[in-house]
């Protein structure tokens, strides 16, 4: 079994300081209902601060933070795994690129998964050779902790 969280310090802090500028600007002088907007951005700022893989003998499930945005395929639909990069353009978080839906919390390095279905997406990792390495492992053979993978 693999299972590793990357952790996203750049992301978090980002909206807890728009989310400071936004609420001591809505308690001194504007609309209360920033105050929400404010909620909001210390919500996204908790529930994207990282993200988990975690691979077994028969799923590949992804996920942020607690466990929204949770994305599980059955590792018989995958079709094909290789290594991928993400540009600064394409961003963090969930984006739709032109590649397929991206999934990511900080750093460039991507793992990209062709389904059966014709689908692909894209999962960031700091640890791509070892989520390949899971993912290429023959069905039923992640059971064995192997030297290399990470827990929490």
């Amino acid at each position: 079994m693999y299972r590793h969280r990357q952790v996203s310090y750049l992301l978090p802090v980002l909206f807890l300081v728009s989310a400071a500028a936004i609420g001591a600007l809505a308690w001194t002088q504007g609309p209360r209902w920033l105050l929400l907007v404010t909620v909001l951005f210390v919500l996204v700022a908790a529930l994207m601060s990282s993200l988990t893989i975690e691979v077994n003998d028969q799923i590949l499930t992804s996920y942020f933070g607690p466990g929204i945005a949770r994305k599980t395929v059955r590792r018989s639909d995958i079709a094909s795994v290789e290594a991928s990069s993400s540009s600064a353009l394409e961003g963090w978080g969930i984006r739709l690129t032109t590649r397929g839906m991206l999934y990511n919390v900080t750093g460039s390095e991507t793992v990209e998964i062709r389904l059966s279905s014709g689908e692909r997406y894209r999962l960031g990792t700091d640890q791509q050779a070892e989520l390949l390495h899971a993912l290429r492992a023959p069905l039923g053979a992640t059971g064995a902790h192997r030297q290399g993978d990470t827990s929490i």
